[in-house]
């Protein structure tokens, strides 16, 4: 058999006539069966999964991200109920100090004794639960003068003080 030379890429090869019939007869039936096409297609499903799995990964961060976000998003929650709770308080404490309207002018040491006890009754009589803090909060008085106002009043029967939990309230009679 004859040999036939080829030069391909500055390379020797050797082909007989019987490689060049496979060779032929081979593209003929790849031709025939549609192999071209399959491989073409094939390398198409080949590319659309590189594409899902590049899709796949950036939705798969963007869980991770959403994830970050939304614990964020509920420690502020938490932060807001924090100061929806200091609101609603500052809130009551502003109604408490509102039901003290009448006897919030302040009450100085130079007013009369009987009016004094007068004031003090008063804005006892306005609150719910009225503690010494509250009293003398809402006068100019000192701990010493205010004690001493009360103590006066209780022996005349006006007010009565009781404890609640660390506070002493006063009540009227």
């Amino acid at each position: 058999m004859q040999a036939l030379f080829y030069i391909v890429l500055n390379h020797k090869y050797i082909i007989s006539k019987n490689d060049i019939f496979v060779v032929v007869m081979r593209e003929k039936i790849k031709q025939w069966l549609g192999i071209g096409k399959l491989e073409c297609e094939l390398n198409e499903l080949k590319n659309e999964k590189l594409i899902m799995l590049k899709t796949i990964e950036e939705l798969k961060n963007d869980i991770r991200l959403l994830n970050k976000e939304l614990s964020e998003l509920s420690m502020c929650k938490g932060c807001i109920d924090d100061i929806k709770d200091r609101l609603t308080q500052m809130e009551i404490k502003l109604n408490e100090l509102e039901s003290f309207h009448k006897p919030l002018d302040v009450v100085s040491v130079e007013n009369i004794k009987n009016s004094i006890e007068d004031d003090i009754i008063n804005i006892v009589s306005n609150g719910k639960d009225v503690c010494i803090s509250d009293l003398l909060s809402y006068t100019n008085l000192s701990t010493r003068e205010l004690y001493n106002i009360l103590d006066n009043l209780e022996n005349s029967k006006k007010i009565k003080r009781r404890r609640k939990g660390k506070k002493v309230i006063i009540q009227l009679l």
